[in-house]
């Protein structure tokens, strides 16, 4: 057994050691490269360990030793060893080093963490783009509604600009009519020259307004045309977040799943 014993040591990839009891003491040991019990042979096993538990019910038992025993925390499976009339005469034991697996857990619960907190953000993200898109929405309504008034307000220049221009044309034909009567159309002309300057005034005050709404109907024109671009930018953003949020799942998933090969050890 002694010659056997080395090369299943050596057979299992993971760090381990095998060790050989009696019903009392260890007879024979082969130290881990991690897990290094000392020098246990002809030392009695401790009575917490699973080693009395195998030799009372001659069934296998496992069980898991902390790092604080040994500096290494290891998983040991324990064995009878019966004699040919069936009597229990000792144990075999086998310690699996659970470093890597306790690394590779510990990795584990911090990608599900990270995930569950990115899928979480996603979500949030997500939330806030609906509410700025419903918002844009809005205010592409609003801009739509100012600019719709600019151009009735446009059209009621025009109108004011044409009576200023009939003004214009009845004080011209007043002050001729004035200038005919001589004397007595003196005081016409006057009121004739009046409402021709009143009509030069209207005219170019309407002009003035005209050209203010054209410069705030191509500033709007430009704010909708960005608004537009911002509303195409969220809806791109709202589908990568989702594309995220689910590829945290997906991350998640495989993470667990990891966690659950790693625990089979």
């Amino acid at each position: 057994m002694e010659k056997v014993i080395p090369l299943f040591h050596d057979l299992i990839p993971l760090d381990n050691t095998i060790s050989i009891t009696d019903r009392e003491k260890f007879i024979y040991s082969i130290p881990g490269e991690e897990i290094n019990l000392g020098d246990i042979v002809g030392k009695p096993f401790p009575k917490g360990s699973t080693i009395p538990q195998v030799l009372n019910s001659g069934k296998s038992k496992s069980g898991e030793v902390p790092k604080e025993a040994y500096g290494v925390p290891f998983k040991t499976t324990g064995i009878p060893i019966k004699s040919d009339d069936g009597k229990i005469i000792g144990t075999i034991n086998l310690a699996l080093n659970l470093s890597t697996q306790h690394t590779l857990l510990e990795s584990t619960e911090t990608i599900i963490s990270s995930s569950q907190q990115l899928a979480s953000t996603s979500e949030e993200i997500a939330a806030s783009s609906q509410i700025l898109s419903e918002s844009i929405a809005y205010i592409q309504s609003l801009s739509k509604g100012v600019m719709d008034h600019i151009e009735s307000t446009s059209k009621i220049l025009d109108f004011v600009n044409g009576v200023a221009a009939n003004c214009n044309l009845l004080g011209l034909n007043a002050a001729i009519e004035a200038a005919r009567a001589g004397e007595s159309g003196r005081g016409f002309a006057v009121v004739a020259k009046e409402i021709r300057k009143l009509a030069e005034s209207s005219a170019s005050s309407v002009k003035e307004i005209k050209e203010i709404l054209n410069g705030i109907n191509n500033d709007m024109n430009n704010l909708f045309n960005k608004i537009n671009e911002a509303s195409e930018s969220i809806l791109v953003q709202a589908s990568a977040t989702e594309e995220i949020a689910a590829s945290a799942e997906q991350l998640t998933s495989c993470a667990q799943d990891i966690g659950k090969v790693a625990k089979v050890i």
